[in-house]
């Protein structure tokens, strides 16, 4: 009796053994392909991630997990699988087609040229691309400042005695115009000239001789050169140059006994240079710059480090902080270093229309940003700065961009000399606002 029942538990514990069929390549294609065609997306990408961590990956399981997350509109996980499909059969043209809208839709330009660069005649056709051009796109900004209140600059007047000068900002209009082209397979210049006509306050006391001038102004003419470079989907280099040409006209009066009034023109050039990489993930993206400088003759080293998330996987909702850090050398004095924090959050609106807020804090002068295009080289500190920009997709190919910022600006007393009883820092707000037509080839 003892010899059956053991047979018998052998045999029962052998089916169950043979029951539990091992998933193969053969069963989980079948599966996952069923799932696709019932355009079950969940249960496909549980099961399709379940193979992944089980060791499975071949071409049609990252091909469907894709079209899984495209269809969950996740664009950054999307691309992700197009990608490491295309790099086990790059031949299939709807293939090229979803990494190309995945990568457009998460905002991840260069690798959608990239991969536009890879689409037959046929399939720029149906998509109503047009040509393969060199030139990516262009734009056009138009930008005013309202500066500083009367009120700010009633203050000042001919009982101040420290010899010195001090300068308040009244304003400024900006006109820049800007393209894109690619330079190579993976590389892509960008260029942009701007013109900006800045107006200020200026009080000065030379030689117990003070002069109060409401309407001075300086013109800066500015060209900036920058590349980007994809190493590899996902991983991207970027160098830029910046090169600023400023105008000023300074008042001065000459001493007894016939004192007067004189304006000369003096010119200055300074040099911006920085580099910058930055790395994609499935739901994030961070990089790290550097840039020198030679802002208002002093010479300035900075390094950021940034990190934006995206927690649906594409534009509806994104945040990027921003880490900062300057040091700062002028004349013979030491070294200085500063500490800055940005923090942008942005999302989709209603259709085709964006809109991101930012804040920015620490005392920022002579800083620059987004890879040393944008300078902040005025001579007062900017304390803090907050905005808001909309981002409006006219049509395919315009786009319209409205940036609304105020900054909180301290104003301060430069002595000449050692002079010890200095007047106070002015503090004063101004308001930015500027308009970008962006038109893609």
């Amino acid at each position: 009796m003892r010899q059956i029942v053991l047979v018998l538990m052998i045999i029962l514990f052998c089916d169950a053994a043979y029951g539990q069929t091992q998933p193969t390549t053969t069963s989980v294609d079948a599966i996952t392909y069923k799932l696709w065609l019932q355009q079950d997306w969940d249960t496909l990408i549980k099961t399709g991630n379940d193979a992944l961590d089980d060791g499975f990956d071949f071409y049609y399981l990252r091909y469907r997990l894709g079209v899984a997350y495209y269809q969950h509109k996740n664009y950054h996980r999307a691309a992700r699988h197009f990608q490491k499909a295309f790099d086990m059969n790059g031949d299939d043209d709807l293939l090229k087609e979803y990494l190309y809208y995945s990568y457009l839709l998460a905002g991840r330009r260069h690798e959608a040229f990239f991969t536009e660069q890879l689409f037959s005649n046929r399939t720029r056709r149906k998509l109503n691309l047009g040509p393969d051009r060199p030139l990516k796109n262009v734009s056009l900004t138009w930008g005013r400042q309202q500066g500083a209140p009367s009120s700010v600059t009633d203050t000042f007047n001919s009982s101040i005695g420290s010899e010195g000068y001090q300068t308040v900002s009244t304003g400024f209009h900006l006109f820049q115009i800007g393209t894109e082209h690619r330079a190579g397979s993976r590389t892509w210049l960008s260029h942009t000239y701007t013109h900006l006509q800045k107006s200020y306050f200026l009080f000065s006391n030379t030689g117990g001789l003070p002069v109060i001038d409401p309407d001075e102004t300086v013109y800066l003419n500015q060209y900036y050169i920058g590349s980007t470079t994809l190493l590899k989907p996902g991983l991207d280099l970027r160098l830029g140059a910046h090169y600023i040409n400023l105008l000023n006209y300074v008042t001065t009066v000459t001493p007894p006994p016939r004192p007067r009034t004189v304006r000369t023109s003096v010119t200055n050039s300074d040099f911006v240079g920085s580099a910058a990489i930055n790395w994609r993930l499935s739901y994030a993206e961070t990089g790290f710059s550097s840039s020198i400088s030679n802002l208002n003759s002093a010479t300035q080293l900075q390094q950021n480090a940034y990190l934006s998330l995206f927690p649906f996987g594409n534009l509806k909702l994104y945040t990027t902080s921003v880490l900062h850090y300057q040091s700062e050398k002028a004349g013979s004095l030491s070294w200085s270093n500063n500490t800055m924090f940005t923090q942008r959050a942005g999302a989709q609106v209603i259709n085709r229309v964006w809109a991101e807020a930012f804040i920015s804090f620490g005392d920022q002068l002579n800083v620059v940003t987004d890879n040393g295009e944008t300078v902040f080289n005025d001579t007062d500190i900017i304390t803090s700065r907050f905005g808001i920009r909309l981002h409006a997709l006219i049509s395919n190919r315009l786009n319209l961009i409205l940036n609304y910022n105020q900054t909180e600006m301290l104003s301060r007393f430069t002595p000449d000399g050692s002079v010890t009883d200095l007047p106070g820092p002015v503090s004063y707000n101004t308001q930015n606002l500027t308009v970008t037509i962006l038109w893609t080839m």
